[in-house]
């Protein structure tokens, strides 16, 4: 003996389990689960999302100042390179 006892239940023993007042009972379990991962969503979520889109928009933004950047010293080197070829055309 090993201290279980198997009780086996018929096929309307599982329909009645299944029935529509359980079902009916359980629908305040959904709305509290449900209303729990909506208030997740609100205060975890959403401003996790908020975060990584303003860190985002900086990240473009510090791109866009390096590009500049570049572009300036790119424009200032060619006009030392037009410079200098112009001093040598001069002499």
């Amino acid at each position: 003996m090993t201290g279980f006892d198997y009780i086996y239940a018929s096929s309307q023993q599982m329909i009645d389990l299944l029935s529509f007042s359980n079902i009916q009972g359980l629908g305040i379990v959904y709305l509290i689960v449900g209303m729990i991962f909506i208030i997740g969503m609100v205060w975890f979520i959403v401003p996790y999302i908020d975060t990584m889109l303003k860190s985002r928009k900086e990240a473009n933004e510090a791109l866009k100042k390096r590009q500049l950047m570049n572009k300036i010293v790119l424009q200032k080197n060619l006009e030392d390179i037009i410079a200098k070829e112009l001093e040598r055309g001069k002499k």
